[in-house]
């Protein structure tokens, strides 16, 4: 994600949007709304006690982005959910680097059948897009911190979703109001939750500066001080 730092009064921020909604036939509807979503009604993945993440060999930030989901969903399962980068099979999450010209540099295709669920992109960039699309269509337990009892059920069909705008952005203003790098981190988590790309911090005010300067280090020393209320 990149690091917008704004030292204007105001951050606005880019409003996050992906291609024309389309219709979810889910029991969670998908934020943003996909580009395009094929159902297959009926028809489910489990993820279960022996389901692996597979990643593409070679490149070692698409094995991060597995690590990451893996990461992810199993504090909540507390199934294993071994990461490899072997062959796609059944009873996986596959992520695969693809060349595909509607996708671009964030874009990707999600297809889910009963057997596995297999994610397609052109860079890590947009696997781990997917991954969040995945998220979302699980049940919201699998956010859960601690193990829970499931099932972990993701819907058949096939998502294709790329971003309409290149700059996606949340503000976060820790001029005014102070927060801790815990918290800024699970701003991070939360807006890279819903495919937004672009940190903005708002930095300098006159209730807060946090930004060190060598010329002039008393804006840190009085300013880094002060907070609204």
């Amino acid at each position: 994600m990149k690091v917008a730092l704004l030292v204007a009064a105001c951050a606005l921020s880019a409003v996050a949007c992906t291609g024309s909604p389309a219709e979810v036939s889910t029991d969670r509807p998908l934020v943003p709304a996909p580009v395009s979503v094929e159902a297959a009604d009926g028809t489910w993945f489990t993820l279960t006690a022996s389901t692996r993440i597979r990643t593409p060999s070679g490149s070692g930030e698409a094995a991060a982005v597995g690590r990451y989901l893996a990461d992810v969903l199993r504090r909540s399962t507390g199934y294993p959910l071994p990461v490899a980068d072997t062959a796609p099979g059944d009873d996986a999450i596959s992520l695969e680097l693809v060349r595909d010209d509607r996708l671009g540099d964030e874009g990707y295709e999600l297809e889910v059948t009963g057997e596995a669920a297999t994610l397609r992109a052109n860079r890590p960039a947009g696997l781990f897009m997917g991954v969040q699309t995945l998220r979302q269509l699980l049940p919201p337990a699998v956010e859960r911190a601690t193990p829970q009892p499931g099932p972990w059920r993701i819907p058949g069909g096939r998502i294709l979703d790329h971003p309409r705008f290149a700059w996606r952005g949340a503000a976060l203003d820790v001029a005014r109001h102070f927060f801790t790098v815990d918290e800024v981190k699970r701003y991070v988590d939360l807006i890279a939750l819903y495919k937004l790309n672009v940190l903005h911090l708002h930095l300098t005010d006159d209730q807060g500066w946090r930004i060190a300067i060598e010329g002039w280090p008393r804006l840190a020393a009085h300013g880094g001080g002060t907070e609204v209320g």
